[in-house]
């Protein structure tokens, strides 16, 4: 029986085990494109330890995108046979950023359908090798959670921050939100809790007329920024003090220009507005950027080089970006990224958020990492209430809304230290941050801005 069990059940189940981490880590990217749309099948990669469950199945999502437009950075070498390619291939330039960049937007206008991976896989000869062309993902705003029925909230004077104790002087500090827009019309909820617009815009590279007050609206541009959705005014919300769980007491003179990427009440934007967005934040001379927005990527090696030229040019200018890592309930540690919050590995100015609840416990949809450099920090995701459309309050769930309490840290910051570095004030954030259940830091507020103040 020894005899068997050594020589004949072991070596097949350790074969089998072999077999299972083998597929499981080699599994591949699919693309599909059927009544859901064109998307990527994105194998998500699992731990060590998850993958010597022999009984652990493959697990994929789906990252959708626009079936026939490639964005193109016409800057990168070869950029001039990419546009004569893409012409050849039955392509039509459809839209375009006009600051820094100059993104363009390429649609096939052919009868028959087209291969965009097989499009991107025969790249010119004189292409760069490292990108600068890719799909138009499709960026879903959809919280894991929604209440948008939400009555007024009452706040306890218990959730209430102090600053009365601060003697430090501040400084005025411009926040961008590209997102959904700001309800402009009936934002009443949001200026009485010291949310303000920014007085006026610097002259613009941008087709935008200079009497928008709130921003710029990427999809209709003679129109202010104005939220359909809701999202955005929700970030707006938690980023000027709403929501109390950091206390509603902020009195930090911030300044708020909105960048909508959305269409209407969809849920969904686009890639291509929302970079367009963070070029337009930067012109605007954006001090802090708040992404509540990505997508998980589909191959390991990938950095997207769209995104990673923004963020060049925005650590250039000592601007802090604050992104969320995602709803996926992925372990970022096995292999996976989310863009562009997974740039935190990378760059010393960006900042990536993951999601607890109130008692400091990992959010079920939160994306995570045990790494600090690839989740700096977490802080409340969990039925969050803020601003909303319509004069409304409404309690929302997501890394999204996580994302705007370290955006207003960020700020405070550099609001009471204008000439402090991104890296720096990155660095302030994780070291008073506390430590969570897991292997993770929380964001502690008020101890991070008596620091700056010292």
């Amino acid at each position: 029986m020894k005899k068997q069990l050594l020589f004949g059940i072991l070596p097949k189940v350790l074969w089998m085990v072999l077999m299972s981490v083998f597929l499981l880590q080699c599994a591949k990217p699919v693309h599909v494109k059927d009544g859901e749309g064109c998307y990527v099948l994105v194998p998500i990669k699992k731990s060590k330890w998850e993958i010597l469950n022999f009984f652990h199945k493959a697990e994929y999502t789906k990252v959708f995108y626009n079936c026939d437009e490639l964005v193109l950075d016409p800057s990168i070498k070869g950029g001039a046979d990419w546009q004569k390619t893409l012409r050849e291939k039955g392509f039509t330039k459809i839209d375009s950023c006009n600051c820094q960049q100059k993104l363009e937007l390429w649609s096939h206008t052919g009868l028959q359908a087209v291969d965009l991976e097989g499009v991107l896989k025969d790249p010119p000869r004189s292409a760069d090798p490292v990108g600068g062309i890719s799909f138009n993902y499709v960026l879903d705003f959809t919280p894991p959670r929604v209440n948008d029925k939400e009555p007024i909230p009452t706040f306890d004077t218990n959730d209430t921050v102090n600053y009365s104790n601060l003697s430090c002087g501040t400084n005025k500090v411009k926040v961008a939100i590209v997102d959904s827009g700001v309800e402009t019309t009936n934002n009443s909820n949001l200026t009485r809790y010291n949310w303000r617009k920014v007085p006026s815009f610097t002259p613009s590279c941008s087709t935008y007329p200079a009497t928008l007050n709130f921003g710029y609206n990427l999809i209709q541009h003679a129109l202010e920024p104005e939220d359909r959705n809701g999202h955005g005014t929700h970030v707006n919300g938690i980023a000027a003090g709403i929501s109390p769980h950091e206390g509603k007491d902020f009195r930090f003179p911030l300044e708020f220009i909105n960048m909508n990427f959305i269409e209407g009440p969809t849920p969904k934007g686009s890639l291509f507005k929302a970079v367009c967005g963070l070029y337009y934040s930067l012109e605007q001379n954006a001090q802090v950027i708040n992404i509540s927005w990505g997508y998980i990527n589909y191959n390991n090696d990938e950095k997207p080089r769209l995104i990673e030229d923004f963020l060049n040019k925005a650590k250039i200018k000592n601007v802090v970006v604050v992104a969320a890592m995602g709803n996926n309930q992925t372990n970022l540690d096995a292999g996976n990224n989310f863009w562009p919050a997974s740039f935190a590995q990378y760059f010393d100015n960006v900042i990536s958020v993951g999601a607890v609840d109130q008692a400091g416990n990992r959010a079920v949809f939160s994306n995570w990492a045990t790494t600090k450099n690839k989740m700096t920090i977490a802080a409340h995701g969990v039925d969050i209430k803020s601003a909303y459309t319509n004069g409304r309050y409404a309690t929302q769930s997501g890394t999204s809304m996580a994302t705007p309490y370290v955006t207003r840290t960020a700020a405070a910051i550099r609001s009471i230290k204008p000439l402090m570095s991104a890296s720096d004030i990155k660095a302030l954030i994780v070291s008073k941050s506390r430590k969570g259940t897991g292997n993770y830091r929380i964001l502690e507020h008020l101890a991070t801005i008596n620091e700056a103040c010292k």
